[in-house]
């Protein structure tokens, strides 16, 4: 993956996973104990934020890593814009704010699929 980025121009970044689950990117509240991994979805005790489990979680992996990218300043002149809407500069892909679940997705055949069901390359749907 790290090649991968480097070659296209993108930045690549490696964090430690611990409590990003647990830790709301909203307001920092962090859940003793952990959240179990069943458990999808959850509402922060701290600020009433509905979380889906990954989507919190990879908001504040961009928050952990922003810090050591070229985006320092804005992180610092920032932070507020950052944990409430996740809507941050990426380096080498402009400006990312998180609204969908996914937009898209490649199966493993390798087929781009766009929102709907519908492959980038025909109007027809997918076949796994």
């Amino acid at each position: 993956v790290e090649w991968v980025a480097l070659k296209s121009g993108k930045t690549y970044q490696e964090f430690a996973e611990k409590g990003t689950t647990r830790t709301c990117h909203a307001c920092a509240f962090v859940v003793d104990g952990g959240i179990h991994p069943s458990i999808r979805t959850w509402k922060c005790p701290g600020c009433s934020t509905e979380h889906i489990r990954d989507e919190n979680a990879a908001c504040n992996g961009l928050i952990k890593i922003l810090p050591a990218t070229s985006l320092v300043r804005w992180v610092k002149e920032n932070p507020k814009k950052i944990s409430r809407e996740c809507s941050l500069p990426v380096p080498g892909s402009g400006r990312v704010l998180i609204e969908e679940r996914w937009a898209w997705r490649v199966l493993s055949s390798g087929t781009l699929v766009c929102r709907g069901g519908k492959t980038a390359d025909s109007s027809a749907p997918p076949r796994n």
